[in-house]
């Protein structure tokens, strides 16, 4: 979500985010090629219609890939941005980058399978991470975790919890 934003069209027809938000992707897992995949799933993305591109993390057990609506292309011919909602709003647990300056509602982007945002905004306070030699010292974020209306609480978040970016 960049700044000021709040609608679901403008949201999902972004095409990139800050620097912050780039090493984010960068520590969820690795960037890998969509097309040509045999040994990594691909969550159903089709390489071109719905992009080159994707993070995906894997261990010896379990596989997980994660539709990045930055990583989407943008069609003309798709102004709702449905070709991206249709992954994305099947997702039942979303990560949401919030750059806007305004706290992310729930119901921004409306689907029937959404149950739960873990909702990441910058948290750092001036500059003080801007001068430093690594990219992660003192970077912090706030991680709300959302919930569908009726589901009992499942985290010892709380309201919110502050975390490092090394974190």
């Amino acid at each position: 979500v960049a700044p000021g934003q709040v609608n679901e069209v403008d949201i999902l027809r972004n095409t990139h985010g800050s620097p912050a938000y780039t090493r984010f992707l960068d520590g969820l897992g690795r960037l890998i090629q969509v097309g040509g995949q045999h040994d990594v799933y691909v969550g159903g993305l089709e390489p071109d219609e719905d992009g080159n591109y994707a993070y995906a993390w894997w261990d010896d057990i379990g596989q997980m890939l994660f539709h990045t609506a930055t990583l989407m292309p943008t069609h003309e011919f798709d102004p709702a941005c449905n070709m991206k909602k249709r992954h994305i709003g099947n997702d039942l647990v979303r990560i949401v980058w919030n750059d806007s300056g305004v706290p992310y509602r729930f119901d921004t982007l409306v689907t029937e399978f959404q149950f739960v945002n873990i909702v990441i905004e910058p948290h750092s306070r001036g500059v003080i991470a801007a001068y430093s030699n690594n990219l992660h010292e003192n970077e912090y974020f706030r991680v709300t975790v959302q919930s569908a209306e009726g589901m009992s609480g499942f985290t010892p978040i709380g309201d919110f919890k502050i975390a490092s970016a090394a974190s």
